[in-house]
This record gives C-alpha cells, structure tokens and sequence, in this order.
C-alpha cells in the first residue's frame, strides 16, 4: 500500500517486489556487517595477549619451549622463550619478560639488592662470548705466572692502566660453542647436579672488574659451601649462599605469592680469602664481602678476571653447579637456574 498507493499491482507481483526488496536489505545488513566485526576482530590490542609470540615485539623465531612455573600455583605451564633472548636482541627488561621468574622477584624487591659487583658505569662493556675461542681465555697453569707478570708490566702504561680499570659483563644464556673447549666441559662423562654432555650454554651472568675487587651478598643468607674446585676452566676459589625471600616478600607485597622463598646462589672465581671470609652456616648480611674478583691463579685459569654469579632452585650437593649446560637441557635449566638479572637489574 505504501509503495503502490493508487494503482495496486497483482498479488504475485506484490510478493515478488517485496522478496527482492528483501534480499537486497539482507545482503546490505551482511555486508556491513562483516565489515565491522572483521574490524573489531582485528583489534588486537582490545583482547589480552596470552602468547607472548602474538605481540609484535617478540621475536617470531621462537621455537624453544621452556616449563614456567605459575606464580599462584606453581604448577607448570608451558611458555615459548625466544632462542635469540640473551644475544642483545632485546633490552633487558623484555628479556626479563619472557624468561621463566619461578623465584617470583618483582622490580620493588629488586630495588632492595645490593650489588654483587659495584660496577663502574662510565667504563663498562657488554661481552659477546659466543665466537671466542677458549684458548684465548685459559691459561694453562704452566704459564700462569709468566702471564701475571707480563700483565703486572703491561699496567705500568697509562692506557693499559685504565683499561684494568675496567668492567664487563659476560651474558646469560649465551651459547659459547668455542670458549668452552677444554676437557671440563667436553667431557660427557662428567656430570654436575644432572647435567652432563659437551656443555656449552651459559647459565650464569659474568661480572668482570679489577683482580681484587669485593664481591658482595646481595641479601642477608647463610653459607652452605665454600671451597676451591681447582681444574682448569672450573670455579677455583667459590662459594654458595642459601637465601630466603619469605620475610621480603612480606614486607614488599604484603603476602605470600605462592612462589619459591629459598634458592642458592653461587659466586665462583673468587680469591683465597673466600676461605677465610666464610664458613658452612655463617650467618651473612646484605652487603657483606663474600671475597674478591680472582687472578689466573686462583679463578681456575681465567685471563679475564670475572665473578661467576649464578641462581639455582636446588641446593648444590658441594660448592659446585653446572655453569653451562648442553643445548639440549636448555628448557630445563633456564627453570632451575633462573637468570640473574631477576637480581642484578637490567645490566645489559
């Protein structure tokens, strides 16, 4: 009636004017709507991101999966760690995103740390360790004292004398395939805390500085072991802290976050005085010199002087852990030996 006021058309024709009027209504609707919600669907940022590898700033070559212990239940989850982590692709605070925290420390805990090294920020470099070769770390013990005394002479010149002045980081998760060449790492009969094979995968964060330079307790602790592991490429003079963040936690997050409170932390290559610094039980405070940076002969044959720092979520049978682990126990150790900078900051 309303299209055909005065001149009513026949019954068929009237339905089939209406059904194409119809159809055509339908497809419009369809069509603008699928051009919305295709709209709305693209709109990622509208929805949570809960695969690290759909945001555009993680890396897509990810293809490790690595167990991530949840922070309510600790039960395990899988999470997908890029294998380019660590290599200085990403800024430390992304890295620290992606690796696994079974530890649960948060930025406001870590602001309470004292450094382990104090480092100089105005001369400090950031290592890549990956291509370099273990000849020309390890000095044989043979030689060890002829390389003091070159290196005591070298010191005597300006430039040299600054450049010993100096800091640098060795970095975590790093696969150094040539450096670790001798027989302590290739030996696949030799197996630490179950970890075993050609172990080449560095597990720990290297803080290098000047022979003699105080090496400190990042939080109060209690001695578990101490001694000296003297093979060529091993700790030499180490020691390990048992820690527990319970009461830190508490007064940080005003409860308990489900997550482990107790863990060890290695510092290896240190000094002779580590002996007489510490004992099994010692009762050690925030701050406290745990030992000094090592020489070649007494870090196990380093020619970079470097404190080893390591975390584990398993106490060590003696004052030993792995320092790097083949490639195919990655997973694995990247739970059980979280990355320092959980307490050392973002260093690199």
């Amino acid at each position: 009636l309303f299209l055909f006021p005065c001149n009513m058309p026949s019954i068929s024709l009237q339905v089939a004017i209406v059904w194409i009027i119809s159809l055509v209504a339908t497809r419009i609707f369809w069509t603008k709507s699928s051009t919305f919600y295709s709209q709305v669907l693209s709109r990622t940022s509208w929805w949570p991101l809960t695969d690290p590898t759909s945001d555009p700033m993680y890396h897509h070559t990810c293809t490790n999966s690595a167990k991530v212990l949840s922070s309510s239940t600790m039960t395990e989850k899988t999470m997908s760690i890029s294998s380019t982590i660590g290599k200085g692709d990403m800024d430390g605070a992304r890295a620290l995103d992606f690796y696994p925290n079974p530890l649960g420390i948060t930025p406001d805990m870590r602001a309470k740390f004292h450094p382990v090294v104090k480092i100089n920020q105005g001369c400090v470099s950031v290592l890549d360790l990956s291509q370099e070769s273990g000849q020309s770390h390890l000095i044989p013990k043979e030689d060890q004292e002829s390389f003091i005394q070159k290196r005591n002479k070298e010191r005597f010149t300006e430039e040299s004398s600054d450049k010993h002045k100096c800091y640098t980081i060795g970095k975590y998760d790093e696969n150094r395939l040539k450096l670790y060449s001798s027989e302590l790492f290739q030996d696949s009969l030799n197996s630490i805390s179950g970890y075993d094979g050609a172990r080449t995968l560095h597990v720990g964060v290297d803080l290098g500085g000047p022979v003699g330079e105080n090496v400190h307790s990042f939080w109060d602790g209690v001695v578990h072991s101490v001694g000296y592991n003297s093979e060529l490429g091993d700790y030499g003079y180490v020691v390990v802290v048992e820690y527990d963040l319970a009461e830190l936690k508490l007064n940080t997050l005003m409860k308990d976050d489900g997550n482990r409170n107790r863990f060890w932390a290695l510092y290896g290559h240190l000094d002779a005085s580590t002996i007489d610094l510490n004992t099994v039980g010692k009762r050690i405070q925030r701050g406290d010199v745990l030992g000094h940076i090592g020489d070649v002969h007494e870090n196990g044959g380093w020619s970079i002087p470097h404190v080893h720092f390591q975390l584990s979520i398993h106490p060590p049978v003696t004052h030993d852990l792995p320092g790097a682990v083949t490639m195919k126990d990655r997973d694995r150790a990247l739970i059980e030996f979280p990355d320092p900078r959980f307490i050392l900051g973002e260093i690199y």
